[in-house]
């Protein structure tokens, strides 16, 4: 499998109860936020191709496949390196964000809700 059936792989197993923890983690919020804006430095796409894609390693290798620099993600969601970094490591272990740029299904749309009922509300 290449990366982006890897990623679609992953994709099609994601548990949509897990999106409840964006409802009150602020700092999650802001990495996901930020997230589809982080630039990623592709690398080869061998470590994920040669690693069981179903095992407990394939999410780990999959995540192999891209560079992220922290420090970028804590610049683009406004918190300090320390909190930006635990909340990012706590969204790729709960498989909230991909290594492609984009976000769990149902984390991306509580994450819109807040955006709308934010921006309602403001409105009043």
């Amino acid at each position: 499998m290449n990366r982006q059936e890897l990623i679609e792989l992953w994709r099609s197993r994601e548990v949509k109860e897990t999106a409840a923890l964006v409802v009150e983690d602020k700092a999650l919020q802001k990495v996901l936020a930020a997230w589809p804006m982080v630039p990623l430095r592709r690398m080869a796409d061998d470590a994920a191709e040669s690693r069981n894609a179903d095992g407990a390693d394939g999410w780990d290798a999959l995540w192999q496949t891209v560079h992220v620099d922290l420090a970028e993600v804590a610049t683009l969601c406004g918190l300090q390196p320390g909190p930006a970094v635990l909340a990012f490591n706590r969204a790729r272990a709960l498989r909230l964000i991909y290594p492609d740029g984009t976000l769990h299904a149902v984390a991306k749309v509580v994450l819109q809700k807040r955006i709308r009922d934010a921006v309602t509300k403001g409105a009043r």
